[in-house]
């Protein structure tokens, strides 16, 4: 249990008891929501919200050699939040695509925008239409959200990079769990053993695999951020899913 003090007994940072909200997002579906996009190889990631959510975003997942990272930040200011964001973001969006011509883009809100009610949304379709790439929104409004919100909003947005005409297989995605962890389980070898060829897995994969996951024969869910997406994928492409958790 914390220990409750007065403020007339503080005096120095130090003395603040330790909790989650102390960390650096570490608590906040965001954090989740940049670490799964790290996980799509070929695309990037654009954080709106105020420099307090987004400034340390910028810093994870960056190449210790190339010293690249897969996030960038667009901080809105007093002046975004009551007029807007859409030309900030866009005029971010012009040079991340001039940069690095990433093959899909997730743009992820934090409290700010949901608050003011920044419509990413469309904002997303309009930027796809533009520029010929996929460009997903995901929303992480973490006064109404769990840590593991930001995860299933990504797997989610995944839909959104998958091809209606791809051409149908036999194979299983695997959607909740890396392909290396699942290769662990007795699953996995029942089903191999069966002759089950598997597609893609989540939330490890990557934007072109993607591109051909909807010619599944059927999604096999292993944990509860990966229903949103199975379910989205059965109502657009048809493709059944079956929740086990092991």
């Amino acid at each position: 249990m914390i220990e409750r003090r007065k403020l007339s007994e503080l005096e120095s940072a130090q003395d603040i008891p330790s909790s989650p909200a102390s960390a650096s997002c570490t608590h906040c579906p965001l954090y989740t929501a940049i670490r799964t996009t790290h996980g799509i190889a070929g695309s990037m990631t654009l954080a709106l919200g105020a420099s307090e959510c987004v400034s340390y975003v910028s810093d994870m997942g960056r190449d210790p050699v190339t010293g690249r990272c897969p996030t960038a930040s667009v901080m809105m200011d007093w002046n975004d939040m009551t007029f807007g964001a859409e030309s900030k973001l866009r005029e971010a969006f012009a040079e991340l695509m001039a940069e690095f011509s990433p093959e899909a883009v997730f743009i992820v809100t934090t409290c700010i925008p949901e608050i003011t009610n920044e419509d990413v949304d469309v904002l997303a379709d309009s930027l796809s239409a533009e520029y010929g790439v996929p460009v997903a929104a995901v929303h992480t409004a973490h006064y109404q959200q769990e840590l593991s919100a930001g995860t299933a909003g990504v797997l989610a947005a995944c839909a959104a990079l998958m091809e209606p005409g791809a051409e149908k297989s036999d194979r299983i995605n695997v959607i909740g769990e890396s392909e290396r962890s699942f290769r662990t389980t007795e699953l996995c070898r029942i089903l191999t053993d069966a002759g089950v060829l598997f597609g893609v897995y989540l939330p490890h994969s990557s934007v072109s695999a993607l591109r051909g996951a909807a010619g599944a024969s059927l999604n096999l869910v292993t944990g509860p951020d990966g229903l949103a997406l199975a379910a989205e994928m059965e109502r657009r492409f048809g493709v059944p899913y079956f929740y086990f958790a092991p």
